[in-house]
C-alpha cells in the first residue's frame, strides 16, 4: 500500500463544505455580531482511514461549542486506507464569516 497524498486528503475535506456551512450558519445566528474568522484543526488519520484524533490548534471565534462541532464533523470523515504501519497527521484551516449586506 502507499501513503495517502495531500491531494486525496484535500478532496475528502472539500466534501465537508456544506456541512461546515450549516454549522457556521447556526453559529452566526447564535452570535450575530461575530466577525469573520479562521479556525485551524489538527487531526490524525489511522491506516484504516478513520480520524483518530482531532483538536483545535487556533481559533479566532473563541467558541468551544463551534470548535467541538467542527471537530466532530472532521472525526466522522473516512479517508482511503493506506500503509498499515503509518498514521498520518494533517491540519485543516477554514475561514468563514458573513458577507456585508449589499448597498
Amino acid at each position: 500500500m502507499r501513503k495517502r497524498t495531500q491531494s486525496e486528503v484535500d478532496q475528502v475535506l472539500a466534501r465537508t463544505g456544506s456541512a461546515n456551512g450549516a454549522i457556521f450558519t447556526e453559529f452566526f445566528r447564535r452570535k450575530p455580531g461575530t466577525r469573520p474568522g479562521t479556525l485551524t484543526l489538527a487531526f490524525t488519520v489511522a491506516p484504516d482511514g478513520s480520524v483518530t484524533e482531532c483538536h483545535t490548534v487556533s481559533s479566532s471565534y473563541n467558541d468551544p461549542e463551534l470548535e467541538q462541532k467542527l471537530a466532530d464533523q472532521l472525526r466522522a470523515l473516512r479517508f482511503s486506507a493506506n500503509d498499515p504501519r503509518d498514521s498520518q497527521s494533517y491540519t485543516y484551516t477554514t475561514t468563514w464569516g458573513r458577507r456585508p449586506p449589499p448597498e
